[in-house]
C-alpha cells in the first residue's frame, strides 16, 4: 500500500516517463508485426485455374486468398499442390485462420502445405467457374508461418496500451487532485486513494 500512495504522490512526474514508454512499445511492436508479415511472402499470384510457381526452400508453406473485402470469390474452391516429380503434395486445412485486413485487401490462411524440397511447383485450383477470367484483384499468396511472431506483436501492443491509458489516467487523477487542494494551507492536503 505505501508503495501506490507514493506512485500516486509522484504521479505527474512518473505518468510522462510511462506514457513516452508505452508510445515507444506501441511503435516497435506495429513494426515488429509488419516486418514479419512482410518477411513470411514467399509469392504471389493471380488466381487461376493453373499457374506454375518456384519455391526457393523446402518447409512449411501456407496458401492463402487475397481478395478485396466481403468477396465470395473464394468460396468453393480447392487447391492441389503438384511437386517436381509430379507427385501431388497433400495439404492440410489451416486449424486457426489467420485474417489480415488492408485497407482494400483481405488476406485469409486456407492450407498448409510441407515441401519437401525446393524447386518448380504447380498450383491446381479447382472449382473455378468455366469461362472465369483472372482478375488482378483476386490473387493466391504463399507465406512461410508467421503466427507466432505476430502475436508477441500483438501481446506489445496490449502492453503498450495498458501503459498509455494508465499513464494518462494517472496524470489525469493526479492533476485534478492538486487542482482541488485549498490554497494557502488551510486544511489538511489528500494523500491519494
Amino acid at each position: 500500500m505505501p508503495l501506490l500512495k507514493s506512485l500516486y504522490r509522484s504521479g505527474l512526474w512518473i505518468a510522462g516517463p510511462v506514457f513516452g514508454l508505452g508510445l515507444a512499445l506501441l511503435v516497435f511492436s506495429i513494426a515488429g508485426v509488419s516486418r514479419a508479415v512482410r518477411r513470411a511472402e514467399i509469392t504471389s499470384v493471380t488466381l487461376a485455374e493453373r499457374q506454375e510457381l518456384e519455391f526457393p526452400a523446402a518447409g512449411r508453406v501456407i496458401l492463402c486468398s487475397e481478395s478485396p473485402r466481403l468477396s465470395r470469390r473464394f468460396a468453393g474452391l480447392g487447391y492441389a499442390l503438384v511437386g517436381p516429380g509430379g507427385a501431388e503434395i497433400v495439404g492440410r486445412r489451416v486449424a486457426f485462420r489467420t485474417v489480415r485486413a488492408d485497407f482494400g485487401k483481405v488476406r485469409m490462411a486456407y492450407a498448409e502445405y510441407i515441401l519437401p524440397r525446393a524447386g518448380h511447383y504447380v498450383l491446381e485450383v479447382r472449382g473455378l467457374p468455366e469461362r472465369y477470367a483472372p482478375d488482378e484483384r483476386f490473387s493466391v499468396a504463399f507465406m512461410r508461418p508467421y503466427l507466432g511472431r505476430s502475436m508477441a506483436g500483438v501481446a506489445g501492443i496490449l502492453v503498450s496500451a495498458f501503459l498509455l491509458v494508465g499513464s494518462l489516467v494517472l496524470f489525469f487523477l493526479r492533476f485534478l487532485d492538486k487542482a482541488k487542494r485549498p490554497r494557502g494551507g488551510t486544511g489538511p492536503a489528500r494523500e491519494g486513494p
